[in-house]
């Protein structure tokens, strides 16, 4: 008989709106998987491992299914889906242009390395909680309410909006993160060094790359911004939590345009998180004009 599955996608770099929308059109039409609900877009910023460079924010959602299909089944459709996208396996929570996580198997526990279920630490990630309670507000994680966990998640201050109608709106911007990062990408044979190599590029000169590299630090080291940029309308879901640095493998997104239309635009690390429709997402980026997703 079918059972339920929860899936968590997300991307940093790359055409990370239209990569996410891709995967989910997959998931749809993936043989013995029939999916019920997709969440909102949650924009976070990058949890990191404690030392790390800042990366660009993510773009997470979580698309939950019935499926016919065994947890290895399940694991070989995430892992297709990344190939698809593009993504290139260089370091333990680095870049991503798609990252597709088996958070829940209805009936199933398993500690096996490969594939623990359910995923270790999803109670803990506000990325994760806060879209799936959205799209399923009685849903359940190993027996506890998936919206509490959401309310006391310790990243939960890393959340800075939400878009409702991303999958179909022509608003929502195709770019909300910071400094331009190339996906990796693969070192020429001759070329001396590791077989993958991870290219990354970062204009700390411009202005609107100073401004988010100030947002980020201010949210490593716990301080205020530097300045403060005008959030999405809505109303917020809760109180600001401190960010956690703690290690944890997040799901990434592309960012391929340039990053000055989102400088100092998005709601700020210390501000409670909103949620925003995919046009009231746009409308943060004000003067800067509309971009395609």
């Amino acid at each position: 008989r079918p059972v339920g599955v929860v899936f968590g996608l997300g991307a940093n770099v790359g055409s990370v709106v239209e990569s996410l929308r891709t995967a989910v059109q997959s998931l749809k039409s993936a043989e013995g998987i029939e999916v019920t609900q997709v969440a909102p877009l949650a924009r976070t910023v990058a949890v990191v491992a404690e030392g790390a460079e800042p990366q660009p924010d993510y773009l997470n959602t979580v698309v939950v299914a019935m499926t016919t299909l065994s947890p290895r089944e399940l694991l070989e459709v995430c892992h297709s889906l990344e190939d698809a996208a593009g993504r290139v396996r260089t370091e333990p929570w680095g870049v991503r242009t798609l990252d597709v996580d088996l958070i829940e198997v209805e009936g199933i526990a398993s500690a096996d390395p490969a594939l623990s279920l359910p995923h270790p630490r999803a109670a803990e990630r506000a990325f994760v909680l806060v879209p799936w309670s959205q799209a399923d507000p009685f849903a359940e994680l190993a027996g506890r309410s998936v919206s509490e966990l959401a309310e006391n998640a310790p990243d939960r201050g890393g959340l800075r909006w939400l878009a409702f109608d991303w999958l179909d709106s022509d608003s929502l911007p195709d770019k909300p993160t910071g400094p331009y990062v190339e996906p990796p990408v693969e070192q020429d044979a001759g070329d001396a060094g590791p077989e993958l190599v991870y290219d990354a590029t970062r204009d700390e000169s411009s202005a609107a790359d100073a401004s988010l590299a100030a947002d980020y630090a201010s949210s490593i080291s716990g301080g205020s911004p530097a300045t403060a940029g005008p959030a999405p309308s809505g109303q917020p879901f809760g109180a600001q939590a401190p960010v956690e640095q703690a290690p944890f493998e997040q799901s990434p997104f592309d960012s391929s345009y340039d990053s000055s239309a989102w400088s100092g635009q998005a709601p700020q690390v210390d501000s409670p998180y909103r949620a925003a429709s995919a046009p009231e997402a746009a409308g943060v980026a004000g003067a800067a004009g509309s971009q395609g997703g």
